[in-house]
């Protein structure tokens, strides 16, 4: 299974995998700090290792806007898309204790895309799906 966790603030998005929380962010716009980019990827690995039971939301999208406080805790300002997925989406959210610290020009309201995809990793035994 995968979720797909989109960070937008102007340009920026991040995916990763669920099963494996991963810290492997998409290619940032330009003008985006790396510094930025490894934040964001951290706040996605923090939602993934949160979000459980993504399964049962597969096809179904959230946007989640999110803001800063100044003890670096995010804040769900609103949720627009699947009622379901956007509860669990602001429950995950509020449910994680540590937020890694923002670098300096970080956005203080940013997006979050949640989207929960099928995993695309193939069979244990790829023969036993091949039809005789």
């Amino acid at each position: 299974m995968k979720i797909q966790v989109i960070a937008l603030a102007g340009a920026f998005w991040l995916a990763g995998c669920a099963s494996t929380p991963s810290t492997t962010a998409a290619p940032c716009a330009s003008g985006v700090s790396t510094e930025q980019c490894r934040w964001l990827a951290e706040v996605n690995a923090n939602i993934q290792r949160n979000f459980v039971g993504y399964d049962r939301y597969v096809g179904q999208q959230c946007v989640v806007s999110v803001a800063r406080n100044a003890q670096g805790k995010l804040n769900v300002l609103r949720t627009e898309g699947d009622e379901v997925l956007c509860l669990k989406a602001w429950h995950t959210i509020g449910s994680v204790k540590s937020w890694p610290l923002p670098p300096t020009q970080a956005p203080e309201t940013f997006q979050l895309n949640f989207k929960p995809l099928r995993a695309t990793t193939p069979p244990a035994h790829p023969a036993a799906t091949a039809a005789d």
